[in-house]
């Protein structure tokens, strides 16, 4: 007699990679239909049915796998989905990739519930979905359960039990570090600072703060105590500032412009008081927690009004800390070792957040600003924040003038394709229509010509020529010009009739726009090419013939 058998037969689980980025990012299965839809080949009348079929199939295998994904350890061992281990990897390091934009916007925060009930907020500000900045909330809460009791290297932890790549659980392991320490980082003062900037700073201070890799007490979570005690000894270079001062700047003298030169033995003791102040203080919680405060306002500040560049801020540290090691009070080991993990983490620190250097050129960016008109037809106001400009590099050169006696240049040429994204809130009316909208906005202007126009003025220091510059811009002939917004919180149909209804009206909306825009242009444009120009001869910018 033959026994019955229960047979089951599966084909292994097959994961779209771009409809599960659509799923990750937070879209509906609507809109994912119709991003699907558009990048088809439209061979037959059922095209349409197709891919809404395939896409909310993939839709529902993925919200079943998406309890698996809290725990990675058990999406490997569940047997119910066939997954092959690219797959499986695909599968995990998309769900817990996520946006800087917005974990900026959780540095600092409690992981509370009432917080996560109002990341519409974050959702707004950055453009990203609700949905999808709620998962990337909940990765960092349960990433930072999981980890933050935990003995040993926390990046090695969050790979381990999270099963992430070395690159993704650095990222973590830098969010999980700062939580722990809590420190401040949502300051009006610190805004301008970019998640990658507290990463970076973050991971130099994991690496030189806190208890050696091989050591008994090893936990890149806790800062080493005896290190933050033996700083304190850093205070005799107080007693011995006129030597210290003496060391410093005798290196740095055949390195440094006059007028860098002559800041620095004016207010030599002001930085270094600065900087030992920070050291000495910081066995103490409240001043850990202060850190990336203390810096901008005690360093970051008063460097601002100086016109050091980027590698004179450099040579400076890096002399600064060099030559304290020569002198008497830093004979014991112990201390030298101290000032030089202290030192590497604070030049770390102050040169990612001084901000001294060019700004990248394309993509640029734009910063917060505004766009829009108050009068006629047209009361249209675009709020845009955290914007970037792109594609203008590509600029064909039509014409150029350039008069040595009043050092004027004028460049005309054409912008083939140029675009603008970022958040934005939109508020007014468009020939008595009401508009109101929050999300994210890209403008798109195709096949513009345009003129620039630079006046430099010279300014001598050293037997050398250097420019202070005024940038004009504007904008001459457009082919076309296309605004699209998009409304996390708005229905597909009222998000396309918005659109329809700016781009109908391209033409009156690009001629209110215009003077803001060249306004904004010319003020990014003139603070991207400043800092070369001050800093560097005109002579070898522009060699005479």
């Amino acid at each position: 007699m033959i026994p019955d058998v229960d047979v089951f037969i599966s084909n292994y689980t097959i994961v779209d990679p771009d409809v599960y980025q659509l799923w990750v990012d937070g879209c509906t299965s609507e809109d994912a239909v119709e991003n699907v839809h558009r990048h088809v080949i439209r061979y037959a009348e059922n095209t349409l049915e197709l891919v809404k079929s395939d896409v909310c199939d993939h839709y529902r295998t993925y919200n079943l796998l998406e309890k698996l994904l809290h725990n990675p350890p058990k999406l490997a061992e569940q047997l119910n989905f066939q997954i092959e281990p690219l797959t499986r990897q695909l599968l995990i390091e998309k769900y817990y990739e996520f946006d800087d934009i917005v974990i900026r916007e959780l540095l600092g925060r409690k992981l509370s519930s009432r917080y996560r009930k109002d990341l519409d907020e974050v959702s707004e500000k950055t453009g990203i979905t609700l949905k999808s900045c709620r998962r990337q909330f909940d990765n960092v809460k349960r990433i930072f359960k999981v980890v933050e009791d935990l003995q040993g290297s926390v990046i090695q932890n969050i790979k381990n039990l999270f099963l992430l790549s070395e690159d993704l659980a650095k990222r973590y392991g830098a969010v999980v570090f700062m939580a722990c320490l809590r420190l401040e980082t949502g300051k009006k003062k610190l805004q301008y600072l970019s998640f990658n900037d507290f990463y970076e700073c973050a991971l130099a201070v994991m690496h030189h703060w806190t208890y050696p890799t091989g050591s008994s007490d090893h936990d890149d979570m806790d800062l080493d105590r005896e290190f933050l005690l033996d700083l304190r000894e850093i205070r005799s270079l107080l007693e011995k500032e006129k030597e210290f001062k003496h060391l410093v700047c005798a290196k740095l003298k055949p390195e440094l412009l006059d007028k860098a030169y002559q800041e620095l033995e004016i207010n030599f003791r002001s930085y270094a008081r600065s900087i030992i102040s920070i050291g000495c203080s910081l066995h103490r919680s409240r001043e850990i927690k202060c850190l990336f405060l203390d810096l901008y306002e005690k360093c970051i500040e008063p460097w601002r009004q100086i016109s050091w560049t980027p590698h004179d801020l450099t040579i400076f540290l890096s002399s600064f800390k060099n030559c304290a090691l020569q002198l008497d009070c830093f004979r014991e080991f112990d201390t030298r070792h101290a000032w030089e993990r202290f030192m590497t983490v604070i030049s770390t620190s102050l040169l990612r957040s001084k901000d001294l250097g060019l700004v990248s050129l394309d993509p640029m960016s734009m910063g917060n600003f505004s766009l829009g008109a108050a009068k006629g037809p047209i009361t249209l106001r675009v709020d845009l924040s955290a914007a970037q400009l792109s594609g203008h590099s590509a600029f064909n050169l039509q014409s150029v003038k350039y008069d040595r006696e009043t050092f004027k240049m004028e460049m005309r040429g054409l912008h083939k394709e140029i675009e603008l994204t970022g958040g934005c809130a939109t508020k007014g009316k468009l020939f008595r229509v009401p508009i109101n909208s929050k999300g994210t906005l890209l403008f798109t202007l195709k096949n513009m010509e345009a003129t620039h126009t630079v006046r430099f003025k010279p300014r001598k220091e050293k037997d050398l020529t250097f420019m202070d510059l005024d940038i004009t811009f504007k904008i001459n002939h457009v082919d076309m010009f296309k605004m699209d917004l998009y409304n996390p919180h708005s229905t597909r149909i009222a998000g396309a009739a918005l659109n329809k209804l700016l781009n109908d009206n391209w033409k009156a909306i690009l001629a209110a726009f215009t003077p803001s825009m060249e306004g904004v242009v010319q003020q990014r444009f003139t603070e991207a090419f400043s800092p070369l120009f001050k800093h560097l001869p005109y002579e070898e910018i522009l060699p005479p013939y």
